[in-house]
């Protein structure tokens, strides 16, 4: 499967144009279903690829192989191209509104492809009725017509693994999905989008952010084959069934396992951004108030002690104060302005309303003039008597303060839909603490004007 993400996770790179028509590249129809004299003769493989160290293939990807040992004819479909020159592809890929295709290869380009790229692929023979292939081609061949040969994509439950999942289900008539949709699993999806996308961490971190809580319940193992080693998983451990749907005994769905490319294995980063953001977050905040906490020296006669720089050190602070408020700011308003517009304009059902809107605003870009403020004048903010003056700005901290405060507890005590435990325990501390600071340290307790130019020479 081609991963989601979604966003970020779902450019694949390695995606090919099919032409129209439902043709392949040498002009004959997409599938050509075997005639009904050959199906005893005619083998169906489950071919699985495993993960690979590039972002799109994180997840694996699905194979159907159909082998006419009479014709000799070969076909090979999968459901993971989609067309990368759309000149719309990165407003459909944002709305959620990317279609899919039908596609196929010959098995030589599949295997010489993923021995390129060190990916293990997996063979293993389905074991079907010729009436039950009979099922599958005809749904394969209706798959193949121009007006079916595309499909909405959606990561979790229409993709590479779940399209061949629902066409054997119907094969064997419902056997798959009987078997599993109320076997519960201990896994969320929110579990294999941090464990498979942590590579680089920076995307698992940001789609654990944007990402609701739909993603957060434990999911089925029906669900759970919507990745395709999963899926391969499952299948086997079912017995082959015979046309009235009693199982067959001693004959298993899948057979003949084989490693037709011996791969190696691309683990996911150790690293957390969490804990790395934290860790050096937390340094710098202690670094930061220590510095303020240093006794300031008298200012000199005649000055506003409000402001001169009273010590080195201090305006040192100010300035560590200030890009810590630029980053953190700018920050908050990328992913809180990517989280309001998915919430409004994607179709993303798992993308909108994410708690993470409680902490992470939009408006934060309006603290950007204190960051600034702080660097280039290293002292207290106040502003002019009316507008963006330290009063709206203590206010502003405020709000964000009971806001963060809420999340953090909702965090802690686990009380919401969505799995927030992450940001709650690692950033909101962190980012209350860097406000409580600003709001201490940054800005006058009352609007006052500026000096003038006399006063500041």
């Amino acid at each position: 499967m081609k991963s989601a993400s979604y966003h970020i996770i779902l450019l694949y790179v390695i995606a090919l144009l099919l032409p129209q028509f439902a043709l392949s590249k040498n002009g004959k129809p997409l599938f050509i279903a075997p005639p009904e004299s050959h199906l005893d003769d005619t083998d169906v493989f489950l071919l699985s690829v495993g993960l690979g160290e590039d972002l799109y293939a994180r997840f694996g990807h699905t194979v159907i192989r159909v082998v006419d040992k009479k014709s000799g004819h070969e076909q090979n479909l999968n459901w993971g191209l989609f067309d990368f020159q759309d000149p719309l592809f990165a407003y459909k890929f944002f709305r959620g509104q990317l279609d899919y295709r039908l596609g196929d290869d010959t098995y030589g380009n599949i295997i010489s492809t993923y021995n390129y790229f060190q990916r293990p692929v997996y063979q293993q023979r389905i074991n079907l009725t010729s009436k039950q292939k009979q099922i599958l081609f005809n749904r394969f061949a209706w798959n193949a017509q121009p007006e079916n040969i595309t499909y909405r994509y959606q990561y979790f439950f229409n993709n590479c693994a779940t399209k061949p999942r629902d066409y054997l289900d119907e094969a064997i008539g419902g056997k798959i999905k009987e078997a599993y949709a109320n076997a519960i699993t201990d896994k969320t999806f929110r579990d294999y989008v941090y464990a498979n996308l942590n590579a680089p961490p920076i995307i698992a971190f940001s789609l654990d952010l944007t990402m609701n809580g739909r993603i957060d319940r434990k999911i089925s193992k029906w669900e759970e084959m919507f990745l395709p080693l999963k899926l391969e998983e499952y299948l086997a451990e079912l017995p082959a069934y015979d046309d009235d749907g009693v199982a067959v005994p001693g004959q298993k769905l899948l057979s003949e396992r084989k490693t037709l490319v011996v791969g190696k294995e691309f683990p996911s980063s150790l690293l957390d951004m969490y804990h790395m953001i934290g860790g050096v977050w937390l340094l710098w905040l202690i670094v930061t108030a220590f510095m303020f906490g240093q006794p300031p020296l008298p200012a000199p006669k005649g000055q506003d002690t409000l402001y001169v720089l009273h010590a080195p050190h201090q305006g040192k602070a100010f300035v560590s104060l200030g890009i810590m408020t630029l980053v953190w700011a700018l920050a908050s308003f990328a992913y809180g302005t990517i989280m309001l517009l998915w919430w409004f304009t994607s179709d993303h059902l798992d993308l909108q309303r994410s708690l993470n809107l409680l902490w992470l605003w939009p408006t934060d870009i309006l603290l950007v003039i204190l960051g600034f403020y702080f660097i280039r004048y290293r002292k207290i903010f106040a502003g002019p008597k009316s507008g963006l003056n330290s009063l709206f700005f203590r206010s502003y901290i405020k709000a964000h303060l009971v806001c963060s405060f809420i999340f953090m507890i909702m965090g802690v005590l686990n009380i919401a839909e969505q799995n927030i435990r992450r940001p709650a325990l690692t950033l909101l501390p962190l980012q209350i603490l860097l406000l409580f600071i600003i709001m201490q340290k940054g800005l006058t307790q009352q609007a006052v004007s500026p000096p003038s130019s006399d006063e500041q020479s």
